[in-house]
This record gives C-alpha cells, structure tokens and sequence, in this order.
C-alpha cells in the first residue's frame, strides 16, 4: 500500500497541480514524503490549517481529472492545466477532441463529440486557449478554437441545434437533419463573454470580442465588438482613437440609430 502512495504522490509531483503547493506551506509535506518517512508525512499533514488541506486534497483531485481528461483526448499538446471538478466529455470512437498546448480548462466544463449524425466529427481549442467554468462545447461536425482565446464561464459554443427544427415528424428522439449541422469557427485571440451562446454555422475572426449574453447567429469580421440578442457589431477596434482616455472596463460605441451610448462588458 505504501509503495502505491508513492507512485501516487510522485506522479503528483509531475503535475502542475503540486507545483504551488511545493513551494507554500504544504512544502514540508512533501519533502517528508521524498524522503520516504511516511509517518513524519501524517504528521505533518495532521499540522496543517483546514484551508492547506483543502487545497492539497483540490491539488490531488485536479491531477486526477487531468488524468481522465487525458484519456479521452485524442491529442494534447504540453502544460495542459484543469481543475479539481468534473469535466464531462461524450465522445463516440470515430470522434476527435483535439487540444493544444497550454491550454486551461476551469472546471467544471463540458465536452460533446457525437458521431450520429458525422462520423468524424472534432473538437479543436488552439494553445494558450483558456475556457471558464461551466462552459459547454458540442459538435456533430465541428467546432474550432484558435489560440490564444479567452472563454468566459457559461459559455455555449454549438454546431448543431440537438433537435430538428421542423416538426413535421415530431421532434423528442429525432436527431438533427445533417442540413442542419454546420462548423463553428473561431479565430486567434478571440475574447466570448459570460453567457455567450454561439450557434451553428458561425465564423468568429481573429482579435473580435463577444459581450456577455450575446446570442452570435451570423458572422462576427475581425476586430470587432459584436453584442445583443441578435449579436450585431457595436464597434470597431481599428476605429478606436487611441488619443482619447476612456474609463475603466468602459467603451464608448455608436447604436445603429447613431446616438452615442455607453455599454459595460
């Protein structure tokens, strides 16, 4: 038993999740743990403050996600990071679930590869790409993150509506007419806010930004702020005077009607 707490512990200390926890006061755990005294490891264990041994306990729980994740990937880059909550991931055989390197994933988030409607269908999230809480992606085609974005947590990235629009044959237990499915595509440095819904069929350019609780059903052209139920484009990047001091967290942008207006992301 004690020879498995050792394989266990050192495949810890090989992970990202120990690397904090070395050097903050849990670091004396784990130097008696190397020295393989297991007893002076309960005692020091025992020592700690509830809150070091909480984030020991979320430290252990984090490289065991991870290890799940990683056997339901069929590739992963370097510096991959997760948290200690679930991540669900459905992915049929044929399917693909591709992540990049030094990509983050606040859990918990979800996963979705389904092949019923395309054999090869894929998810893909772009290095340096970090994902929020709760967010969800699904694909029956597929679904691409470029790199470097930021998704913001409660965010729903789909390729395919889950039901079929029309209601001709009813719709509990129909799948999704392939006409229905369509890629989802979003480019490098792409900013989606809290809530975001992005729906089939939508390119994201590079650089642009999606306010929170933006339902995207058209293209987003890059370097541009899109937002609303429809998301339409509020302002442009290049537009912005560099010159002029804006407040905090503050953008000023035009409405369609042309009066200027202030909206908060």
């Amino acid at each position: 038993m004690l020879n498995k707490l050792r394989k266990w512990h050192d495949n810890l200390l090989a992970s990202n999740a120990a690397v904090h926890y070395e050097r903050g006061p849990s670091g004396p755990i784990l130097e008696e743990w190397r020295q393989r005294t297991f007893a002076g490891f309960l005692r020091h264990l025992m020592r700690l403050e509830r809150e070091e041994r909480i984030a020991l306990i979320s430290a252990m729980k984090a490289w065991y996600r991870k290890q799940i994740f990683l056997s339901q990937c069929t590739e992963v880059g370097e510096g991959l990071k997760v948290g200690p909550d679930p991540i669900r991931v459905f992915r049929s055989v044929t399917g693909k679930l591709i992540v990049g390197k030094d990509v983050i994933l606040y859990t918990p988030c979800e996963f979705v590869v389904t092949t019923h409607i395309f054999p090869e269908s894929t998810i893909e999230v772009g290095d340096r790409t970090r994902i929020g809480a709760n967010s969800s992606l699904r694909a029956a085609k597929c679904v691409k993150i470029g790199k470097g974005c930021l998704i913001a947590p409660w965010v729903r990235i789909f390729d395919y509506n889950g039901h079929p629009l029309h209601p001709g044959g009813g719709r509990i237990g129909a799948p999704t007419p392939p006409d229905e499915v369509a890629p989802v595509i979003v480019g490098d440095n792409v900013w989606i806010g809290e809530n975001a819904f992005i729906q089939r069929g939508v390119t994201i350019g590079n650089d642009s930004v999606v306010a929170a609780n933006s339902v995207v059903a058209r293209d987003v052209p890059e370097g541009t702020v899109v937002m609303g139920i429809p998301a339409r484009v509020a302002l442009r990047l290049a537009d912005l005077d560099r010159k002029t001091e804006l407040k905090p967290n503050l953008v000023q942008v035009t409405n369609s009607a042309g009066a200027d207006a202030q909206r908060l992301f």
